[in-house]
């Protein structure tokens, strides 16, 4: 069981972290790049293809297994409702100069 969170929670901080690629290339267009993304955006979108198959596979297997196998689906919706509470609560929106 150990095993099956870390697996799951090594995915998902992965495929967070390529999809911070995706956001910050377009949120920062002109930003210099100190190094280059191999193949993008195609192998970037292909490991998250792939992370969203393994994801896929993790919750199926919580879905049909038996004791236990719920796990990784708890510990995914303890983060979106970490995150959702984050956004909500915490997170403030950058004041812009001007209107300081």
């Amino acid at each position: 069981q150990i095993l099956q969170l870390a697996s799951a929670a090594m995915v998902v901080t992965g495929s967070l972290s390529v999809l911070a690629l995706f956001v910050l290339r377009r949120r920062r267009p002109a930003a210099p790049r100190p190094y280059r993304a191999f193949g993008y955006p195609f192998v970037p979108a292909l490991y998250l293809l792939a992370s969203a198959v393994v994801l896929g596979a993790i919750v199926w297997r919580a879905a049909t297994n038996g004791e236990g196998g719920w796990l990784p689906v708890a510990g995914a919706a303890l983060l979106a409702i970490a995150w959702v509470g984050h956004r909500l609560l915490v997170a403030r929106p950058a004041r812009s100069p001007e209107r300081a």
